[in-house]
């Protein structure tokens, strides 16, 4: 297929598959690291450099040592906000990682044709959808296109001098984002690879000079920030330990990711793996195997042969296998592989389909012309396919409908602190709150806390409700700000306990977050005007339950379950299944709310197992729902699928630890350690 139109159409699906991805508006409250990285920028811009080194958004924790090794990308997020707001800002991310793909795209273009390059472009994409929110990281993702683009090129054009313009690039790397020693590496192992390839290939010594002279000078760059090297490798020193107390979710390895619910880019993982392993070393055999073509006369009339594409192959091999290993151990490291994925696979295809195509034409000379068109038909609807089966949470750019609400209220009713908060909603009140307000933590964990905070003040506060008069008194907290979809063990329990201590009053609730004052004269007005207590659920929550988006209808149910009031939660989920019944998610919601009412005399075990057992099906094949449909199993008496049950949690996840009672003797009857875990109201209230 030669002609333009049918390419043209394939390359826009794929940028419109990748855009399905990207293009989601921004939930601010819902641990995102953007509002606090706008924040960075603008006191930075201010002159307010102490933000660089020192912990100040917090007032637990002010004199906290670390470095802020992406301050330049906080000062180009701010500076982008504040000229095109939210909404320019998102454009920005599409447009940017738009370019990266292109260049990566035409990388991989010099290698291999472009129908092979376009169907090598779809787990690329796949897979970056793990990581698609606007963080610093993204100029990461684009240069590490830019140097694969530039040092491919050197390699056709030795003589050319562009590849000195990676050096300022590596200065802006530095202190953008961590990932900074990519530059290095890149050129350290294509220099690597050229020793060994391309010792006969011409101007490879003019080539080699030119990466040499490069290396240097990108080791130097790095020294061109304000921290100094080993303070910026040190950045991620306690979130990347096992021993630390509490884990960022982007730290934690793909087996867990699998294990928490279907994810699709971890899915597609694996096989990405696998199937560049394999390419790897067909590669590797046909290029050992082909016998060099044998030389010919020189001729002063002969036209010099075209220049034939290099493969690379130890440079991929390497890229390939230290990226691939490193999204295995962190989940972020996942898109870094997908980088490397798509140049390989065309690296590998200009070693392996000469020797295919031989063997296509010895079985059809005319196989180009058969199957061309069906090949271009098959990709055009099958990724159109992917398109319409993609389903953004919220698609579009700026913000959600709901992401400034909450602090508006704090705002609107001079709500003061001192503020208790969880990590996830930290750094969305340090861009709203700041300096008017610090924050108890935020979501930097390891980089700005230390591990004494969290293993000793932060998570015994929550999952043991005896250590929370002391740290009440020892902070003497006014304002309690949480988003409530952090899934920390014990701090849905610990909301509900406040829902129903007079200490408190329960003002606000929406989407994402919920708000508690402490019960004193000087709230009294807003608790007067706001307070949401069990009489008055159902008026409170109308705004949300009444709403035509199913996001507030689902997150109205949400807090009927965190109120325990799941005889208003579960009509809800009803009706959202009724809509959408291949929502596995929502089905296993249903079957916990029914398994875990306070009221255990009200809830039906056998309406519960059947909702799991849905769930399951629907693909929601996770520990959790395993865990809950062993309960349901024991709870009806039926003691061998409980057992079956507990060991297929076992299978997928056998390091976790149960807390609940009567799965507790279950496992004590039948030699099984079961890692259920209830983190409901229930389990706080002891229900017998």
């Amino acid at each position: 297929m030669h002609s333009r139109y049918p390419k043209i159409l394939a390359f826009v699906l794929l940028l419109a598959l990748y855009g399905c991805f990207l293009a989601v508006k921004m939930p601010l409250p819902a641990a995102m690291d953007l509002p606090r990285e706008v924040t960075n920028g603008r006191l930075v811009v201010q002159g307010h450099y102490d933000i660089l080194t020192k912990n100040v958004y917090s007032y637990v924790e002010p004199n906290q040592d670390f470095p802020d090794h992406h301050w330049l990308s906080c000062v180009a997020f701010y500076l982008l906000q504040l000229w095109l707001d939210w909404t320019g800002l998102g454009v920005f991310k599409l447009v940017l990682l738009f370019a990266a793909f292109a260049l990566l795209f035409h990388t991989a273009l010099k290698s291999a044709g472009f129908w092979w390059t376009a169907l090598f472009s779809i787990p690329t994409i796949l897979i970056m959808d793990e990581r698609t929110e606007l963080r610093p990281e993204i100029f990461s993702y684009f240069l590490v296109t830019v140097f694969l683009w530039l040092l491919t090129d050197a390699q056709a054009h030795p003589e050319k001098n562009w590849l000195y313009c990676l050096i300022p690039l590596q200065v802006l790397w530095v202190n953008m984002h961590i990932f900074f020693p990519l530059g290095i590496l890149f050129t350290g192992g294509l220099l690597v690879d050229r020793l060994i390839l391309g010792r006969k290939q011409p101007n490879n010594r003019l080539l080699l000079k030119k990466l040499v002279w490069l290396l240097v000078g990108l080791v130097l760059a790095i020294f061109v920030n304000p921290f100094g090297v080993w303070q910026l490798f040190s950045a991620t020193r306690h979130n990347m330990s096992k021993d630390f107390p509490i884990s960022s979710a982007e730290v934690v390895a793909l087996s867990q990711v699998i294990r928490n619910g279907f994810n699709l880019p971890a899915m597609v993982y694996l096989p990405a793996g696998i199937v560049l392993g394999v390419s790897l070393l067909l590669a590797f055999w046909f290029k050992w195997k082909r016998k060099p073509a044998p030389a010919k006369p020189a001729s002063n009339k002969a036209a010099a042969p075209p220049p034939q594409p290099s493969s690379n192959l130890v440079f991929y091999s390497l890229a390939g296998a230290s990226s691939f290993c490193l999204g295995l151990m962190v989940v972020r490291g996942m898109p870094l592989f997908a980088l490397m994925f798509l140049p390989a696979m065309a690296a590998c295809y200009v070693e392996i389909w000469p020797a295919l195509r031989d063997g296509l034409k010895h079985i059809s000379p005319n196989y180009e012309r058969q199957l061309g068109p069906v090949w271009v038909g098959v990709f055009i609807l099958g990724t159109a396919s992917l398109i319409a089966f993609t389903k953004p949470e919220e698609l579009g750019v700026g913000l959600t409908a709901s992401a400034n609400k909450s602090a508006e209220f704090f705002k609107d009713n001079h709500l003061k602190g001192p503020i208790l908060n969880d990590t996830d909603i930290g750094s969305y009140l340090i861009y709203e709150l700041y300096p008017g307000e610090q924050v108890f933590t935020d979501n930097r964990f390891g980089d700005a806390y230390s591990r004494s905070f969290f293993a000793d003040v932060y998570l015994p506060m929550f999952r043991d409700e005896s250590k929370w008069p002391v740290a009440f008194k020892k902070y003497n907290f006014n304002t309690l700000f949480f988003y409530h979809y952090d899934d920390l063990e014990g701090l849905r329990g610990f909301m509900f306990n406040r829902i129903y201590d007079r200490t408190w009053a329960w003002v606000y609730a929406d989407q994402y977050a919920v708000i508690f004052v402490r019960n004193t004269p000087e709230n009294a007005d807003v608790i007067k005007k706001y307070q949401i207590t069990p009489d008055n659920f159902l008026e409170r929550m109308k705004a949300l339950s009444d709403s035509s988006d199913a996001r507030d209808e689902l997150a109205a149910a949400d807090l009927f379950n965190l109120a325990g009031r799941t005889d208003l939660s579960m009509p809800i989920y009803w009706k959202y299944v009724s809509l959408w019944p291949d929502n596995g998610k929502v089905w296993f919601c249903m079957g916990k709310t029914e398994l875990t009412i306070v009221d255990r005399a009200k809830a039906n075990p056998y309406l519960a197992a059947l909702y799991l057992e849905r769930a399951i099906k629907e693909g929601w094949k996770t520990w959790q729902t395993y865990s809950f449909l062993s309960l349901a199993y024991f709870r009806t008496g039926q003691i061998e699928r409980a057992r079956e049950t507990l060991k297929e949690e076992n299978s997928i996840d056998p390091n976790s630890t149960y807390i609940q009672e009567d799965v507790a003797s279950l496992s004590k009857m039948y030699g099984v350690t079961t890692p259920i875990k209830l983190d409901t109201p229930g389990a706080l209230l002891k229900t017998p």
